[in-house]
């Protein structure tokens, strides 16, 4: 598990939130800060929008990522919508070598031990597979320190005494040609790490497009300092992977990453915020970006003849219920607070028609599979009573049980599968749902 600062959001401060705004019922919206993810990961996404509205990039991780199951959907304002995109798996299974080119400029000088630390690292981790790994150093000039050798043979050597170039400059642009060259043929990856003081050239995108056409991706890892817009640009184009303070490490990023590639169905909304949401399975990963440019200033209109509804944010990502206790379905008094909010959300919105949330189950793996079941069903059933029997809107609820499927974390810990036990509530936004009907019982997917 990735250690950061963000990791400090773990469910222990999930519960402690919980036990803070136990009883809030007469200040329910202060309880909306109970709504922390319960799985850090959710929000370990790298989003590239600078060619937006032509299309958006997002980077991250997953070991289970099941392309054919995933939905993406997008929340901008008012407007939700359900997104086509197309997924890449970073590293292909066939890969044959690795090119690492460091960055040994000036600014860099401070990270260089650190640098050198993640090649060995990562060397090490793929000494027990048939593939090769180069290193180029750049700075004034791009030098070549490690030609094509096998792993297990770099592990004898010290990468610190090996030569470093001139530290007065930044040759980028030729360390990733002379990078494509090593490649060849091969089934090839580049690896660049750097504090991102690189500045942007029209040869370092051509560089960047042309490994696209070998179908070389460009994995970018910088070490230190804000994000820089023309490494995100460069790892994108060539279908590659951008890491910058998110935790990744390099080798998940190797075995793991994926990137996604979509066009936004909202792209003339200059300065809105857009909120992502990628789910598959019990899984997800949610981002936030804002479009460039200023938000229009547009004058009342002196009739609207359908508002659109307002969507809350928390309901389109998803919002989780723990039940710590195992084999425990009843709500407890430290959870009444966050079904609270979830009440208030629903009647703030201005949705004539019935609304529809989805409402899974889930349990740890402590007693039988039916058990499991049974009581994910439950645990399901009574968030959906509660919310029914002190909501006044009218609201369908398609229930569905996992049982101890799809768990958050592995079932290894108590912590963990305190984690595990939930049930997670979303709105399913079909404009078909919001009609003049009324109240329908809850429907029941047991698939």
């Amino acid at each position: 598990m990735k250690k950061s600062i963000v990791k400090n959001y773990s469910m222990v401060i999930a519960i402690a939130a919980i036990m803070i705004f136990a009883g809030c019922t007469d200040n329910r919206k202060v309880a909306r800060a109970i709504f922390l993810p319960v799985e850090v990961r959710e929000h370990s996404v790298t989003v590239d929008y600078q060619n937006f509205p032509d299309d958006i990039t997002l980077f991250f991780c997953a070991n289970n990522f099941d392309n054919s199951q995933a939905e993406l959907s997008e929340l901008v304002g008012d407007k939700l919508d359900d997104i086509n995109f197309t997924a890449r798996k970073v590293i292909p299974d066939s890969l044959e070598t690795i090119v690492f080119v460091e960055d040994c400029s000036g600014s860099m000088m401070p990270s260089i031990k650190r640098a050198d630390r993640i090649i060995s690292d990562v060397t090490a981790r793929f000494s027990d597979i048939n593939i090769t790994i180069s290193l180029v150093r750049i700075g004034r000039e791009s030098i070549l320190a490690i030609p094509p050798t096998k792993c297990s043979d770099i592990l004898k050597i010290d990468i610190g005494k090996l030569a470093y170039p001139s530290p007065r400059g930044t040759s980028l642009d030729n360390g990733i040609k002379m990078a494509l060259d090593i490649i060849g043929e091969k089934t090839g990856a580049i690896i660049l790490i750097t504090d991102g003081s690189v500045a942007y050239s029209q040869k370092l995108l051509e560089q960047s497009e042309f490994a696209k056409s070998l179908q070389i991706p460009i994995i970018v890892m910088q070490i230190d300092g804000l994000a820089n817009k023309t490494l995100k640009h460069i790892s994108s184009a060539a279908g590659g992977f951008f890491a910058n303070n998110n935790g990744f490490s390099l080798a998940e990023i190797l075995a793991n990453g994926w990137n996604i590639k979509y066009t936004p169905a909202v792209n003339d909304t200059n300065g809105a915020k857009h909120t992502i949401v990628l789910r598959w399975g019990a899984q997800k990963r949610i981002a936030e970006y804002i479009a460039p440019g200023t938000p229009s200033q547009l004058s009342p209109k002196p009739m609207q003849i359908q508002p659109q509804p307002i969507i809350p944010a928390e309901l389109v990502k998803g919002i989780r219920i723990p039940y710590i206790k195992p084999g425990n379905a009843d709500i407890l008094p430290e959870t009444h607070s966050i079904l609270d909010s979830i009440v208030d959300l629903l009647e703030e919105t201005d949705i004539s028609g019935t609304i529809e949330l989805a409402v899974d189950g889930y349990t740890c793996n402590l007693g039988s599979k039916y058990f499991n079941f049974e009581l994910s069903k439950r645990r399901a059933k009574s968030a959906a009573n509660y919310i029914r029997q002190n909501c006044a809107k009218p609201i369908h609820f398609s229930i569905t049980p996992h049982g101890e499927n799809d768990p958050l974390l592995p079932n290894i810990s108590e912590k963990n599968r305190i984690a595990n036990r939930r049930v997670e509530i979303r709105m399913i936004y079909k404009q078909k749902n919001f009609s003049s009907k009324g109240y329908e019982e809850c429907s029941e997917n047991t698939d």
